[in-house]
């Protein structure tokens, strides 16, 4: 229900994208999420279950500043915006700077809050640095029925449209962390990477059922690797499960890609369901 509200509620299909498993539990479930919603992979990066701290680590420096500026664009002052915008993008360099980053690595972008005239509520719109002229109130007007369309799924072109907020986000440029890629090994995993075999409860046809099941070591699985479901594959901060009928491949950066389309959807339909171990 989660994934349909923020995707096929917002005009975007599943089917188009790959579900990323983060955390401790998500790539225990992701797979029979994935094709209960209809997406054709899964991704489960090397170390889910601290996806978060890794992003923190990674992630860009950003401060954002606003200010109040009312205007219509049927009637904008575009020297004012100008102003708002100039005062803004000072305090966010003046930030960075304090924070010793590079003029290099610093990144200014402006934002203004849009609504149609009349509404209580208001949608971002990114907008350019360049000249506020005809051509950026064009771009701003376009964009704004975009988004709108894309979040309500209703646009209003004859409506003016209002500018209640202008913002500016100042970024500072972290350095990309390093992806270490693994070796490569054969289609069929060494004996080192079992674990051992078992059994484990999967729901078949509607009931409970245990099935033989594979156990694998994650950190001894190679790049182009192929495991077959039934399947569970253990490590320190997580653990995956591969389904019954579904195939999953290691790829070069150490990423689990369990295929999920439509063929593996209709056969792990007929085969299984949640897991249950």
């Amino acid at each position: 229900q989660s994934i349909e509200e923020n995707s096929v509620r917002k005009g975007y299909d599943p089917r188009d994208f790959a579900l990323v498993a983060e955390g401790g539990a998500g790539p225990l479930f992701a797979a029979q999420i994935a094709v209960e919603v209809g997406t054709p992979n899964v991704l489960v990066p090397p170390y889910p279950g601290v996806t978060a701290a890794m992003g923190l680590l990674a992630t860009d420096m950003v401060y954002e500043y606003g200010a109040t500026t009312y205007q219509r664009l049927s009637a904008l002052d575009a020297g004012e915006l100008e102003r708002r915008f100039a005062e803004l993008e000072a305090e966010a360099r003046a930030q960075l700077e304090e924070d010793g980053i590079p003029p290099d690595q610093m990144v200014i972008q402006r934002v203004v809050d849009a609504r149609y005239a009349g509404q209580g509520y208001e949608l971002r719109v990114d907008v350019g640095s360049g000249a506020i002229d005809e051509p950026w109130v064009e771009k701003l007007r376009a964009d704004f029925h975009d988004i709108h369309e894309r979040e309500y799924s209703r646009r209003f072109e004859e409506s003016d449209i209002e500018v209640p907020n202008v913002r500016v986000r100042g970024v500072g440029l972290m350095p990309p962390l390093k992806t270490a890629q693994l070796e490569h090994g054969d289609e069929t995993p060494a004996d080192a990477a079992l674990r051992h075999e078992g059994t484990a409860w999967f729901r078949v046809d509607g009931e409970l059922t245990e099935v033989p099941t594979r156990y694998y070591d994650r950190a001894a699985l190679k790049a182009g690797n192929r495991v077959e479901g039934p399947a569970i594959v253990h490590q320190y901060d997580s653990t995956t499960m591969i389904p019954p009928g579904l195939t999953a491949s290691i790829d070069r950066f150490g990423n689990i890609v369990i295929g999920t389309g439509a063929g593996a959807r209709a056969a792990t339909l007929e085969t299984a369901g949640a897991v249950e171990v």
